[in-house]
């Protein structure tokens, strides 16, 4: 794997040049799809990178290609062309030059197959239904895909065939033998990624060959980080759940209170050891009695879940209703009471031994986020984080000292314990919308769909659930063993899922807001100068780098490294000091 990772990654530019790590996209003068693609792949990785709009009435010039004039220094190492590559023409003298000055790649999104390239054009058509695959020569490049690519409904490609292998290695072809991703070497050592298939920013194929396309044009080398991140909460442990739909009577068929049993445990515990998977139980604790057989076995098999404080009894932290009051608006909640009423689960935890985080919280129905006295109480009670509701507004990165973990909800309801319940509520509610789940597997396949999308892009916004949906047939658990069942199937074990911890999140997250306001502000400082990355900071501030394999920081001890191995690359968070440039040696082509 490391020898074709560094094959296709060579030498960052020629010896004597360097270069700012930083990515130049080009768009046209509207941002095109796969153009928009491209800046969502950059920003949630968190890669430094530009975008500039030439035209034929202002193209590129070399000043804005070079830092301060240096004839030695490029701005960029790397760059990505969207879809309207006509508006780049006038652009294109300038760009060649630059490119074969520094070694710089460039990435064509969305390209047609041009003969230069060692290609012949076979017609356009809808490659909707057709898969893809990795050839052994794109192993080194997208090795961290696993099985088929589907290409996505509404795409659209060209039918390519190569007529001069030496001029255009095919990475990623269809299951016919025509390619889908390849690179056009001039046989100079300047070389073109051409992408012959459109995408956009949610369509699966592209989100599947994004990371290695950005690894390839970066030659392996690029500030940001991208993990494939899942993780469930499961809110309401210890209390029961309604089973009536909000604002509709309990279904006389139902049981109007479904809460967990001790079986439901013991499935749950079986379940996590088979998947390698652990879900977070945000607990209430006025639901728990020492007599109670649901309670008691938590507690014997506390140590198997996470925990999560969800408030000792699920009270609506926002205004409250004062009895005897008529009319005008209900006063807030007052300090005094939301202190009470998160750290008496806080109490009981600590009484009963439960390993629970003392700093993460999920308010009941995400209420009180807007109450004014929140902040306080969460200084007073040591919360550093605290979840929302990520399909309504936001409440900004942070709550007093806490930052929100926004939660993606699922279409697993907070009401249902059986199949049958829940395609009858799923029918009923998108029956306008004229989408309908006839069996299971269409649900899973629909519901599943949109949790890739989440794996796929650097998102580490939790699912949540509710307890209900672990007792009766457990349609949690179903869900989710589609969900991992189907990742496992794109994704090779070193490009495995991170199953983090709320409180990890709202690390990941605070990471993301100071780099990146220290990147716009101009406070950090990547470059590129042979094989060695140096970084330099304006303030301690901590620095997403992804680099090849074997790179290791140059003024540690001899055996440090920095990061993980992940997904073919080494990556991870380093933090660089002011006046502190952090260097890190590159191995070269051909070195592990």
């Amino acid at each position: 794997m490391s020898g074709g990772f560094t094959r296709w990654l060579g030498r960052a530019e020629p010896a004597g040049v360097s270069t700012d790590l930083r990515v130049l996209l080009l768009a046209g003068a509207d941002d095109d799809p796969t153009t928009r693609a491209w800046r969502a792949v950059l920003d949630r990785t968190g890669t430094d990178h530009v975008v500039l709009r030439p035209d034929e009435e202002r193209p590129l010039r070399a000043e804005d290609l070079l830092r301060d004039g240096d004839p030695d220094h490029g701005r960029y190492h790397a760059v990505i062309a969207g879809t309207d590559t006509s508006a780049f023409w006038s652009s294109a003298p300038v760009l060649l030059d630059y490119r074969r000055r520094f070694g710089v790649r460039q990435l064509a999104a969305f390209e047609f197959p041009r003969a230069s390239a060692g290609l012949q054009e076979g017609g356009g058509r809808d490659t909707t239904g057709l898969t893809a695959r990795v050839t052994a020569a794109g192993s080194g490049v997208f090795g961290y895909l696993r099985g088929e690519i589907p290409l996505s409904p509404g795409s659209y490609g060209y039918r390519a065939t190569v007529i001069e292998p030496a001029r255009f290695t095919t990475l990623v072809e269809t299951d016919d033998g025509h390619p889908v991703v390849g690179v056009a070497d001039d046989g100079e050592g300047l070389q073109d990624g051409l992408v012959l298939v459109n995408h956009d920013e949610w369509m699966l194929h592209g989100l599947l060959l994004a990371r290695g396309l950005l690894t390839w044009v970066a030659r392996g080398v690029h500030t940001g980080v991208d993990r494939h991140h899942l993780s469930c909460h499961v809110d309401d442990v210890l209390l029961g759940n309604a089973t009536a739909r909000e604002g509709q009577p309990a279904p006389i068929d139902r049981p109007a209170v479904v809460r967990m049993d001790p079986t439901d445990v013991d499935a749950l515990r079986r379940w996590q050891s088979q998947r390698g998977f652990v879900l977070d139980l945000a607990y209430n604790g006025w639901g728990a009695d020492p007599r109670d057989p649901l309670t008691r076995c938590l507690l014997d098999h506390a140590e198997d879940f996470r925990w999560i404080n969800h408030t000792w009894s699920h009270l609506d932290l926002g205004r409250a209703a004062v009895p005897g009051t008529p009319g005008g608006t209900p006063p807030w909640l007052d300090t005094a009471a939301l202190i009470e009423e998160i750290g008496a689960n806080q109490r009981w935890a600590a009484s009963v031994s439960l390993p629970a985080s003392t700093t993460a919280l999920v308010t009941g129905v995400h209420s009180g986020l807007d109450n004014p006295h929140l902040p306080q109480a969460l200084q007073a009670c040591g919360i550093t984080a605290v979840a929302e509701d990520a399909s309504l507004p936001g409440h900004g990165p942070t709550i007093g000292p806490a930052t929100t973990v926004p939660r993606h909800p699922s279409n697993v309801y907070a009401h249902v314990s059986t199949w049958r319940d829940l395609l009858e509520d799923y029918n009923a509610q998108y029956a306008a919308q004229g989408i309908h789940a006839a069996t299971v597997e269409d649900f899973l396949r629909a519901e599943t769909a949109i949790v890739l999308r989440h794996v796929l892009t650097n998102d580490p916004a939790p699912l949540f659930a509710h307890q209900v949906n672990l007792a009766g047939e457990r349609v949690l658990l179903t869900f989710l063993g589609h969900v991992l069942d189907v990742v496992s199937s794109h994704l090779a074990d070193h490009a495995s899922l991170v199953n983090a911890s709320m409180d990890d999140v709202a690390l990941e997250l605070r990471r993301r807001q100071r780099w990146g306001a220290a990147r716009q502000r101009g406070e950090a400082r990547a470059v590129l100068r042979g094989d060695v990355v140096e970084i330099e900071v304006d303030h301690d501030v901590e620095v997403p780098l992804t680099a090849p394999p074997g790179t290791r920081p140059m003024a540690a001890p001899r055996r440090a490294r920095f990061g993980e191995e992940y997904a073919g690359s080494r990556s991870g968070w380093v933090l660089v000091r002011t006046g502190k440039p952090l260097r890190l040696r590159v191995p070269g082509p051909g070195t592990a």
